[in-house]
């Protein structure tokens, strides 16, 4: 009987304790697949909002040092105000730029800084700029002005530097570069003078660079455009435009040079000498351009590493004032070459020539560079997040609206003459659209057309569009969507149809 009892009291426990613990698994699973899509909307408005919260603060820090800006009647599209008086923040002239007034009359030799915000001294408190250093050690020999002002590149520049030359007097002029001085937006108009592209147009056909990004937004902004959702930034393929691979970073360059030659040429009918000195390691493009123009140059070498956590700010990427004070004595080291302006007691520094030996070696690096960090692929969705950014320029769309109709993707195959296959979801396409495939190199564009869920183009890739390296080739493939460059600003995202697109070199 014993043996029995439990077997007896087996269903007895079952209905009171498993059954009450099943069913309230059952309605437990049941009450969390309801919750489960409401869960995840939360989850996601919470991580929107987060993101949101972020932008607002960051723009709310571009926004207060905007305060400081202006558009000047003439040259780049915005300036720092005269005559600022922020006690340790800030201070400029009557020029508005961040250095002591100049004297009324010229009795001492002058020299011009020109730059972006490495330049300029982003995040450094008067007197820690490497331009004040300078003021400081040439005191009584000659007086430096900085003209440089953050988020300008290279056409901002040279307009810049058209607008004070002639108020400066200047006899000697150092163009200071960083990598994202490049940029090929066409808004200069025929008085020489930045326009200032409207923001809706950025995307479209320009480099989406973080600079270049906040450089129209300051413009847009100068002229009472919104910037509510202005700085989702979206970092797009710095590596490889300043590294010279492929058609579409080249040309950046022949407009780089374009502009440093404005500045040569305005220097040199005052009398003038130019000067470049790089913050970033030696490209080709750069000394190339300087060669070109008999333009001496000058860098860092070796002797400091501006990436490294301990040469720059505790709250941001930019050098600190140990940084600067490296810049100055490197920068004198380079004025004493000139001869403009005597330097007693400082050992010159030779600029760089660029050799056959150097440029052979600069593009060795670019092909290593491209064999070892561009895919054979490359998949991006214009209507969420794009996959493997670092390989795209040009019109992404982000949670933020900034939609462009023009993607730019380098892609590398060990193969001598692959094929080009794309691949691209359509959604709410009616009629079918015709997306434009172009290849660097090639003027003639393939259509290819969305006629479903997922269509499929394969391109075989013309000779002319291949640029051979060692172990194989690299191919540039821009993907326009010529209705959403056709659509006014608000509407490119509703114009939006094609979602993913896969690119691959088979």
């Amino acid at each position: 009987m014993t043996t029995d009892a439990p077997t007896a009291a087996a269903p007895t426990r079952l209905r009171r304790v498993w059954l009450p613990r099943l069913l309230a698994l059952v309605l437990g699973g049941g009450i969390a697949a309801a919750l489960y899509v409401p869960a995840r909307s939360w989850l996601a408005s919470r991580e929107t909002a987060t993101e949101k919260a972020a932008i607002e603060t960051r723009n709310q820090t571009i926004e207060e040092s905007r305060s400081d800006l202006f558009k000047p009647s003439s040259g780049p599209p915005y300036a720092l105000r005269p005559k600022i008086h922020a006690g340790a923040r800030l201070e400029t002239d009557s020029l508005g730029l961040r250095s002591p007034e100049l004297a009324e009359e010229k009795k001492l030799k002058r020299i011009l800084v020109l730059g972006d915000s490495f330049a300029y001294g982003f995040g450094l408190k008067e007197g820690e700029p490497f331009s004040h250093v300078l003021s400081r050690r040439l005191l009584g020999v000659a007086e430096v002005a900085n003209a440089a002002v953050s988020g300008y590149q290279i056409q901002d520049i040279a307009a810049q530097y058209l607008r004070v030359a002639g108020a400066v007097k200047p006899d000697l002029v150092i163009v200071t570069f960083v990598n994202n001085d490049l940029n090929d937006s066409e808004d200069i108009d025929e008085k020489g003078n930045v326009t200032g592209m409207p923001l809706s147009r950025l995307p479209d056909g320009c480099y989406a660079g973080d600079a270049n990004l906040q450089r129209i937004g300051y413009a847009s902004w100068l002229r009472g455009v919104d910037l509510t959702r202005f700085m989702r930034v979206q970092y797009a393929g710095n590596e490889w435009l300043w590294r010279s691979v492929g058609p579409f970073a080249r040309g950046r360059w022949k407009r780089y040079e374009a502009e440093l030659a404005r500045i040569r040429d305005d220097a040199k009918a005052r009398g003038a000498r130019v000067v470049m000195f790089s913050f970033y390691p030696r490209q080709l493009g750069l000394l190339e351009a300087c060669a070109h123009l008999d333009v001496p140059y000058f860098d860092l070498a070796d002797t400091l590493d501006i990436g490294a956590k301990k040469n720059q700010l505790e709250w941001d990427a930019h050098p600190n004032a140990a940084s600067n004070r490296h810049f100055a004595e490197r920068i004198l080291r380079a004025i004493a070459w000139t001869k403009v302006v005597a330097v007693p007691g400082v050992e010159p520094l030779e600029p760089e020539t660029l050799t056959p030996e150097l440029a052979a070696t600069l593009e060795r690096e670019s092909e290593k560079y491209a064999r070892t960090e561009l895919a054979s692929w490359i998949a991006f969705d214009t209507g969420a997040k794009p996959g493997r950014l670092g390989q795209l320029v040009g019109g992404i769309e982000d949670r933020n609206g900034l939609l462009g109709a023009r993607a730019v993707a380098l892609l590398f195959s060990p193969k001598k003459d692959p094929k080009l296959r794309i691949q691209a979801t359509a959604q709410g396409c009616a009629p079918p659209r015709t997306l434009e495939v172009r290849l660097g190199g090639v003027d003639a564009a393939t259509p290819f057309e969305l006629t479903g869920a997922r269509s499929q183009i394969v391109i075989d890739v013309p000779d002319a569009a291949l640029e051979r390296i060692e172990g194989g080739c690299i191919v540039e493939v821009d993907v326009r969507d010529p209705a959403v460059a056709g659509a006014p600003p608000a509407e490119k995202r509703k114009a939006c149809c094609a979602r993913m697109v896969r690119l691959e070199l088979e």
